[in-house]
Parts: structure tokens; sequence; C-alpha cells
């Protein structure tokens, strides 16, 4: 074990065990960043619980199910799309991480296939909104609960990082960043 000072520290998580679980980055074209978060978050949840889960000698099946299958991405449109019903219309575009997270633990997130992301789809209009189809399959993949963490608390975070979990955080950028 990791020791500083004589205490013991957490085992590290390397990123790639969390490159190992999410997919690649995907292309936003609008405000949709919320959605786009949180549906890497939910992936790389999924999977590495069900690779946890599959793995018979301890060994992470890099985010396949029984059958060898990688889980199928959640949908980073119904992410947002619920984010903005619990946002209550306060912006006319982008999201809350609050929102996004209602929305999840409120309705689940269905698979990307059934609900896609468009990118010169800024409304949402092509691929519909919500369907029975939809809700019948996001019901699967509910939020039981989750903590905030004070943005002033740094140990909370590194701690969760170290235990392989997931830190949704959003961020103010100033005027240097874009320079």
């Amino acid at each position: 074990p990791r020791t500083s000072e004589g205490v013991d520290l957490p085992a590290t998580v390397p990123p790639t065990r969390y490159q190992q679980f999410a997919d690649p980055t995907w292309s936003q074209g609008g405000s949709e960043c919320t959605g786009f978060a949180l549906a890497a978050a939910v992936n790389y949840l999924v999977r590495s619980s069900e690779a946890a889960t599959n793995a018979g000698d301890g060994e992470p099946i890099k985010g396949k199910s029984a059958d060898g299958r990688a889980a199928p991405s959640a949908s980073p449109r119904m992410m947002y799309e619920m984010a903005q019903v619990y946002d209550q219309e306060a912006y006319d575009e982008g999201s809350t991480l609050l929102g996004a997270l209602l929305g999840w633990r409120r309705h689940g997130v269905a698979n990307e296939h059934l609900w896609p992301y468009d990118a010169a789809d800024e409304e949402g209009e092509v691929h519909g909104g919500l369907t029975l189809e939809r809700i019948n399959n996001a019901r699967r993949r509910t939020l039981q609960d989750f903590d905030s963490v004070d943005k002033s608390d740094l140990e909370t975070m590194k701690q969760v990082l170290n235990d392989g979990e997931v830190l949704y955080a959003s961020a103010v950028m100033h005027e240097g960043w874009f320079r």
C-alpha cells in the first residue's frame, strides 16, 4: 500500500479504468453538455458494475455483459431533455447538473439507439420526444441517489475518484480560457 507520513493512502484508479468503460468522446453540436457528461457517467457506472458482476475470476471484462456484448450507451439526448424539464424552462438553452440528475433519478435513461442525438438537430425535433418505448427502456437504468459535494471539498473529490466512482461537476470558465 502507498503511505504518506505514516498514513495509508487509498489505491489510485488509473484513468485507463474510466476509458475502459466509457465511450469515446461524443461530438456535440449545441448546449447539451450536461446530457453528454451524465450519459458518459452512466455508461461508466453501468459497464463497470456489469463487468464486476460478470467477472468470475475477479478480472474486469471491459464493460461487457455475460454474453460478451458491450452494454448499450445511454442517451445524451434523453439526459438533456429531462434536465430541461427539471430546470423548469429556466434556461433557453443549456441545463443544470441538478436538473439532469433529477431527470435520471425520476425517469431513468433510455439506450442511445432508442433516442439518438443528432448534432444538426439543436431542438431535438428529428427523433421526437418521450415515447412509451423510451420510458419503458429508461426505467431499467434509474439513479437511486446522489450526493452533493461542496465545491471547496477537494479531499472528498479526490476520494471519490480514488475509489473509482464518478464525479459529475461543472465549471465556470474565465475569458482567458478562450484565448
